[in-house]
């Protein structure tokens, strides 16, 4: 393990730690998500912000609020409404539920179900969207059906369910979603984390090209869910492009211009051009 990685995951133990001592299970859960918020702003690459909110594509679906959001920066306008943030679904790489404590069904599925919601999402933009070569545009056409043009979408708790528990949960929950729309893992931080496994019994990073999933032995010295964790995620961001989005979806010239420019301009706005010689 590199030195540094060393250093920010026994800051965020100890952040974790010193998080028992608040009594109030509110601030307590928040004082959690805040030690991984920040742990994660060491592993993600600047090109990336970390926040929380929703989700939106260009038919104008909203997913449900996510704890946190990784979108690119500098690229995609961030939709802000009294401080409440909604992310164009081109401009995030990935989403992430991190909770205190997943101890029952309901809590589980709420999570899950956050993720789903994400996923379902148009990243293509109505079968139009590309990856962004310049700013012509020119790029890969952005698929469905390509898991790498897909979000990244992981569930993070510190407490879970059991074992056995989580793993019924999981297959059950699959069983009612496309295999696009799964979650990519599940990690409790103290024990195990969750992972598919293709044919060849090999961990792979997308539902698509797995046969199985399974967890990490818990009791195994040298087990460390975080970093497995930090691994998956740093392999999505390292790959992920930036997709361009329509713009005339999500800022629409008003009818009048579509229809007819000619007859939506008054007739004294329309002077002809002087152009200089070349």
């Amino acid at each position: 393990m590199h030195p540094m990685l060393a250093k920010a995951e026994a800051q965020l133990r100890l952040e974790l730690k010193a998080a028992d001592y608040i009594t109030h299970p509110g601030e307590n859960g928040r004082a959690r998500e805040e030690a991984v918020r920040r742990f994660l702003r060491i592993i993600v690459p600047p090109a990336f912000g970390i926040d929380t909110g929703f989700v939106t594509d260009v038919h104008g679906s909203v997913s449900c609020q996510v704890d946190i959001v990784i979108y690119r920066l500098h690229y995609h306008p961030v939709f802000e409404i009294a401080g409440v943030k909604h992310f164009m679904v081109e401009s995030v790489a990935a989403v992430i539920e991190n909770k205190a404590s997943i101890r029952s069904r309901e809590v589980f599925e709420k999570a899950f179900n956050n993720i789903v919601s994400v996923k379902k999402l148009d990243r293509t933009g109505g079968g139009n969207n590309r990856f962004v070569m310049d700013f012509h545009g020119g790029g890969e056409l952005i698929t469905l059906n390509n898991p790498q043009h897909q979000i990244f979408g992981a569930i993070i708790a510190q407490e879970s369910l059991s074992e056995e528990t989580l793993l019924s949960e999981w297959q059950s929950h699959c069983t009612n979603h496309s295999v696009h729309h799964y979650p990519n893992t599940y990690v409790d931080l103290d024990k195990f984390v969750l992972l598919y496994l293709n044919e060849e019994q090999k961990i792979c990073l997308y539902p698509e090209q797995a046969n199985s999933f399974a967890i990490t032995a818990p009791h195994i010295v040298g087990n460390r869910p975080l970093l497995d964790f930090v691994h998956l995620l740093a392999n999505r961001l390292r790959t992920a492009g930036t997709i361009d989005y329509d713009v005339t979806r999500y800022f629409p010239l008003s009818s009048g211009h579509r229809a007819n420019s000619r007859r939506f301009l008054q007739p004294q706005t329309n002077y002809s051009l002087e152009r200089n010689g070349d």
